[in-house]
């Protein structure tokens, strides 16, 4: 603002008052300087020549060319014209119509008068040259008119115009040197990026100066990027639709087959571009029939398929941005699916959106059940340590002398401690079983031994139901390979179901004999038996047959699954035979240990 007021708004008003003000400048400055040039040519006419001669003529005709002059006359004291610059004027008084003083001049005078009908002001200068000899007094007259006062207007507005571009060129580089440093700027930082070979266009945006040009070219690396993320975005996509175009023949398709989640590509109108196997099987689509792949409104679908389909619509309707959405539907027969719905952008910018269907309904059962298992573990252990609490104490009391009640309460303790001590193993089990490092100690085990055992220790829970509990060994058993602790566990958990579930005055069998090079363990109850559509359900993790009969007995549901990884990490494989209300047979068979010895058995 400061170079716009020195070097525009001051030579401007400078012109406009030089031009207002014209005489009164003349009559102090141009008026001044006439008669400075006056003196000069009076210096230079001779005072002694007597008259007139050639050259004083020769003298005021280059004056009065030089100065452009109107006229310059010599007069003498009597005011006549001794010489001219108009040869017609020689001889001839001063006119009666002049101005001028008819006195001779003393010295340099200066006189200005307006002429309104000549357009201008005319200056009239005199001065005295000093008279010797019969000549008399002589003085000169100059008259300057309105071409010298329109010269040393010029020579004025020619300094101004000079001014005023001077000004403009101050201002026009202030403003570009800004444009100067932006573009300097960018130059160097694209020839930084092509000298390293990776053009990162985040690294040329310009962050040091923020002026117009910046903030533009900013904008454009800006647009560049989004461009270059849409363009990346769409090449995904035609990758992904070339790899669906390519499913229907060849190694893909078989693959895109046998996937286990159904697949669903549509178009914005819903109409079914491709369909897996198992979309087709979940949507109740004929896999040969394409006709049929349609998720409109008016298709007649199943009530599961009529959820999926309402779920996909209203994901992908309204104008729903680029990107995915996650649902779990629960459908009529208590299973669950997870749908997955993403929204992409085409190069040809038509929307595309991809379904992604699976079958959750184990993983949903599993969270349930290890919810279920927690606050049975909690339940299983507070009521042992209930019971082992308050018999200790009622021991330590020291109220009782009877040796039968002692007793009792040392049997408690004893029980509870061993129910504790195999609900621990059976947490302990799942966890190796969960990160994979249960390991087998293998050892020579008698069977037969670890059976009767497993018996004695439950006596007592089968004599509280009443329940009539038998134990039929081989006469003649030999020795097995395997894991003691391990086979404990196994043993411990299908007698202790088999109590569980039979009620009072029931029959619980445990027998083993020898088949096929091994020895076959068997559990049979007549308790209330297992639904076969939850056989292959009850070896799964936290999960227990949904039989209300089940449910009102405690359990962890990790029991018979812990069972089934160890008689598997020994080679064998547990079955079970029951129905609904006939009581349940479990049995397992491990292989022989060719090196042992034979043992005899016995019946409990």
């Amino acid at each position: 603002m400061l170079l716009v007021g020195v070097f525009v708004v001051a030579p401007a008003a400078l012109l406009i008052l030089s031009q207002r003000q014209t005489s009164v400048a003349i009559s102090e400055n141009v008026g001044r300087s006439y008669g400075q040039s006056v003196a000069f040519l009076v210096q230079q006419l001779d005072p002694e020549a007597s008259g007139v001669d050639r050259m004083t003529l020769a003298t005021i005709n280059q004056f009065a060319q030089a100065n452009r002059c109107l006229g310059v006359r010599i007069l003498d004291d009597s005011h006549t014209i001794l010489a001219s610059t108009q040869p017609t004027e020689k001889g001839q008084p001063l006119p009666a119509t002049s101005e001028v003083p008819r006195i001779v001049p003393q010295s340099v005078e200066t006189l200005m008068r307006h002429r309104p009908g000549k357009g201008g002001e005319m200056f009239t200068v005199r001065a005295p040259i000093a008279a010797t000899g019969e000549s008399g007094a002589r003085y000169v007259e100059v008259r300057f008119g309105r071409e010298a006062l329109a010269n040393s207007t010029a020579s004025i507005q020619m300094f101004v115009v000079a001014l005023l571009c001077a000004g403009a060129f101050l201002l026009l580089y202030g403003s570009m040197r800004k444009h100067f440093r932006s573009v300097k700027q960018i130059a160097r930082q694209l020839d930084q990026a092509a000298n390293s070979g990776d053009i990162q266009l985040s690294s040329l945006r310009l962050v040091q100066t923020p002026d117009a040009l910046a903030e533009g070219w900013n904008r454009l690396i800006d647009r560049a990027a989004e461009q270059e993320e849409e363009l990346s975005r769409s090449a995904a996509s035609s990758e992904l639709l070339a790899a669906l175009d390519r499913t229907n023949t060849g190694d893909l398709a078989e693959a895109m087959r046998l996937v286990p989640t159904g697949v669903l590509l549509l178009s914005e109108t819903m109409t079914v571009i491709y369909a897996n196997a198992m979309s087709c099987r979940i949507m109740g689509w004929s896999v040969d029939d394409e006709s049929t792949w349609h998720l409109g409104p008016d298709v007649e679908l199943s009530n599961d398929a009529v959820l999926i389909a309402d779920q996909i619509r209203a994901s992908s309707e309204g104008g729903a941005a680029i990107g995915s959405t996650d649902c779990q539907l629960e459908m009529s027969d208590g299973s669950f699916y997870s749908v997955r719905i993403n929204q992409m952008q085409t190069v040809h910018h038509s929307r595309r959106v991809i379904a992604l269907i699976q079958d959750v309904s184990q993983q949903v059962r599993a969270d349930k059940a290890r919810e279920e298992f927690v606050s049975q573990v909690t339940h299983e252990l507070r009521t042992p340590l209930t019971n082992i609490r308050a018999y200790a104490e009622t021991l330590s009391s020291g109220m009782f002398d009877d040796p039968q009640v002692i007793t009792e309460c040392y049997n408690v303790i004893t029980k509870e401690t061993r129910r504790l001590s195999r609900l621990i193993e059976d947490i302990l089990s799942i966890s190796q079983l969960e990160v994979g490092t249960m390991q087998l100690v293998m050892d020579r085990v008698d069977l037969c031994q670890l059976l009767t055992e497993a018996v004695r220790d439950v006596r007592g829970i089968a004599e509280s139901k009443n329940i009539d509990l038998q134990l039929t060994l081989p006469p003649k058993a030999e020795k097995i390979q395997g894991d003691r602790d391990k086979l404990t566990v196994v043993v411990n958990n299908l007698l202790g179901n088999a109590l569980k579930y039979t009620p009072e005055n029931g029959q619980v069998v445990m027998s083993c004999k020898s088949e096929n090079n091994g020895l076959t363990v068997s559990v049979r109850d007549s308790g209330i038996g297992i639904d076969p559509r939850d056989h292959g359900r009850i070896f799964e993790k936290f999960q227990r047959a949904e039989d209300p009969d089940v449910l009102q007995e405690t359990g962890t549901g990790i029991g018979l699954t812990t069972a089934q990884e160890i008689v598997r990490q020994h080679g064998g494989e547990i079955t079970v035979v029951s129905k609904k209300g006939e009581g349940a047979t479990f049995s397992f068979s491990l292989a022989l240990d060719k090196g042992a010895s034979v043992l005899q058995g016995s019946n409990a």
